[in-house]
């Protein structure tokens, strides 16, 4: 814990931290939407499968967990992701946690709430061979599919952030996404 002066009093207020930090690999459940609010802004949103550690179960047989995850994305970030995703595809994202509470409107007085991620920066990733193969042969590819453990190239996609701060060597007159690109892979 830190302690933070009281400027008021000359007395000290205690300061605790939280961190509101979400990262995930996943595959998209269904073609991303995008609506326009009243204020002109645009929202998009989507879910994505994360594939679980494979377990065993009592009777012998190998399982997955899977977790589904609500995700927001807003403005020119959420109108790429839908623009370029498709249902199946594999996405990289990072954001924080939010929640959404209102009244359940066949229930009055009773509350309902749900969380989900709000995208602050994604990633495009390849599609793995077995998901080129499946879209060749007019099969959907599975929402949520296990890696292939491969050898591969260096990306050469980038990583398109949304809400960055600016840049002070920033001198080129490009109103595109901030790119932040190591020339590397996700290191995990």
């Amino acid at each position: 814990m830190s302690f933070v002066p009281n400027h008021n009093f000359g007395q000290q207020k205690e300061f605790i931290m939280s961190v509101n930090k979400f990262i995930a690999i996943g595959h998209l459940v269904r073609k991303p939407e995008t609506r326009s609010l009243p204020s002109g802004k645009t929202v998009t949103n989507f879910s994505i499968a994360i594939n679980g550690r494979p377990y065993t179960d009592r009777d012998g047989n190998e399982k997955k967990d899977v977790t589904f995850i609500d995700a927001q994305a807003w403005e020119k970030g959420g109108e790429l992701i839908a623009e370029h995703f498709d249902k199946g595809d594999p996405i990289y994202i990072e954001g924080e946690l939010r929640q959404d509470t209102w009244e359940d409107k066949n229930n009055p007085g009773q509350m309902r709430s749900k969380h989900y991620v709000r995208v602050l920066q994604f990633e495009f990733l390849p599609r793995s061979n077995r998901d080129r193969t499946d879209e060749a042969d007019g099969n959907d590819a599975p929402a949520a599919q296990e890696p292939k453990t491969r050898t591969r190239k260096p990306s050469t996609r980038k990583a398109a952030t949304r809400n960055a701060p600016p840049k002070d060597d920033d001198n080129d007159d490009n109103n595109g996404p901030d790119i932040d690109d190591d020339g590397g892979d996700i290191p995990f």
